[in-house]
């Protein structure tokens, strides 16, 4: 049967096992060899103790051995290992052969031994059992256990046969019915390290199989996704780049459009300006006012095509961020609106201002717009214009107030979009109606958002307005919030 993914992909079931196992094999194969590299050393090292042990009887419990020949064999062993080892753990015939070089030493040195090796026999076939990196199975194991005891029931019937001559001191040979009986005991002995070896060694090599074949899976899951992360970051980043060039172009495009119509515009109102000039006596007074009327709308027109070539150029500036001391931005704003501040009378009161992080010019525009907007919508002669600051939730707040017409609320949403602005009808100063394009909140807006704060506007009609503008106090706080 032939299933699908989540991704619709179709899989079958049998394929996916068979390289669950092969995988699993896989993962036996190198975790049997690194076991058996590991437990090399200290294979030596147990044969080293046995000649130790050996000479330490000799010498001190006055017992006749043949040290200079189990030293030999046990270097014969060595040998051994280092040269099978390698292919031991991948090929069954070469662990065959070096269990049998390992299982022919050992009987070599318990010849040498004489009966001493009784005290030794069980537990060094056990030990034999036990080689790590050897994946012999249940039945392997049992193969192993009866082979040796076979080994040494041979070496015990040759002996007490006297084809083999027997070692050892004369208080300590068995005679044959008792060797017959040890060899049982060896038998017994040596099936139960068998099964008990065989099962334990079985339980740790699947759970270790499991372990490193997760790992594996693990780590090419691991690549899989560092690759989809990597491919995705590549996609992303090229959308990026797509659309910032687009963004590039309709802003090129944008202010290419706005360039151009200025010219035309501009001679739209120069030429009905001078015909109003030089033939307004002679039209009527119909014709006059549509006349008029195509000057006002054609010097409209002019202010939003400057004010749109002003939001180009701002936005698309390119500035480097720095400390920006607003007590300097308020200070140059106030020089430029000077002769409107003096033409309506205004008084205007500041305090002392921190410093931000951003962008100097851009930040300029801003406090010029918001003085400019002020001194615009108080009644002459009696305007008062306040520029304030305060620390706020970890941020720079700076407040431009006025005592002039207001806002309505309906209207405190629409004044920061662009070419939103209230109805020339219901903004009157002084008995006129406040012309404007609508552009200019909105470049406030795009600024300070880009500074990762934000502006908002506290006013009602006839009661003045306070425009609020909250900068991060730091770079890091900026950094923060526009991460956030």
């Amino acid at each position: 049967m032939t299933v699908r993914d989540g991704a619709g992909t179709a899989c079958d079931p049998q394929v996916d096992v068979r390289e669950r196992r092969a995988s699993r094999e896989t993962a036996q194969t190198l975790l049997h060899g690194e076991t058996f590299r590991e437990a090399a050393p200290i294979w030596v090292a147990a044969y080293g103790v046995e000649v130790a042990g050996c000479w330490f009887v000799q010498w001190f419990a006055d017992y006749p051995l043949h040290t200079e020949w189990i030293l030999q064999i046990t270097l014969a062993e060595v040998l051994g290992l280092i040269l099978c080892y390698p292919r031991a753990v991948r090929s069954v015939p070469w662990a065959c052969i070096y269990l049998a070089w390992e299982a022919t030493c050992q009987n070599a040195i318990f010849y040498f031994m004489g009966d001493l090796r009784i005290a030794l026999v069980a537990l060094v076939y056990a030990l034999i059992l036990v080689v790590p990196g050897m994946r012999l199975g249940r039945v392997g194991h049992y193969l192993l256990a009866n082979a040796l005891v076979l080994f040494y029931s041979g070496l015990t019937f040759a002996e007490n046969s006297g084809i083999l001559l027997k070692h050892g001191s004369p208080k300590l040979i068995l005679d044959p019915d008792l060797a017959l009986k040890t060899t049982t005991i060896v038998f017994l002995c040596v099936n139960v390290a068998a099964f008990v070896i065989s099962e334990v060694k079985r339980l740790f090599a699947m759970r270790s199989a499991e372990l490193v074949a997760a790992k594996q899976s693990l780590e090419t899951r691991g690549a899989e996704l560092e690759q989809r992360v990597g491919e995705r970051t590549a996609q992303l980043e090229a959308s990026f780049h797509a659309l910032q060039d687009k963004q590039d172009e309709l802003k090129a495009f944008a202010y290419i459009v706005s360039h151009d119509l200025k010219n035309p515009v501009n001679a739209v109102l120069l030429t009905a300006d001078l015909l109003l000039q030089r033939e307004g006596a002679a039209l009527s007074p119909r014709g006059r006012d549509d006349l008029e009327s195509i000057v006002r709308l054609a010097g409209g027109t002019e202010d939003m095509i400057r004010d749109l070539l002003t939001l180009f150029k701002v936005v698309s500036a390119r500035e480097n961020p720095s400390w920006v001391d607003l007590d300097g931005l308020v200070a140059t704003a106030l020089d430029t609106l000077r002769p409107e501040i003096e033409a309506k009378g205004v008084r205007v009161e500041t305090t002392s201002l921190p410093r931000v992080w951003g962008q100097s010019e851009k930040l300029g525009h801003v406090v010029v717009n918001l003085l400019s907007n002020a001194v615009k919508y108080v009644s002459a002669g009696c305007g008062i214009v306040q520029v304030s600051s305060a620390a706020e939730n970890g941020q720079v707040l700076l407040s431009v107030s006025d005592n002039g017409i207001g806002i309505p609320k309906i209207y405190h949403d629409r004044v920061f979009k662009l070419f939103g602005r209230v109805p020339p009808n219901e903004q009157q100063v002084d008995g006129e109606a406040v012309v404007g394009t609508g552009v200019g909140l909105a470049i406030v807006k795009r600024i300070v958002e880009t500074h990762g704060g934000n502006v908002s506007v506290e006013s009602e009609s006839g009661v003045g307005s306070r425009f609020c503008v909250r900068l991060p106090a730091s770079a890091s706080d900026r950094d923060d919030r526009n991460e956030g």
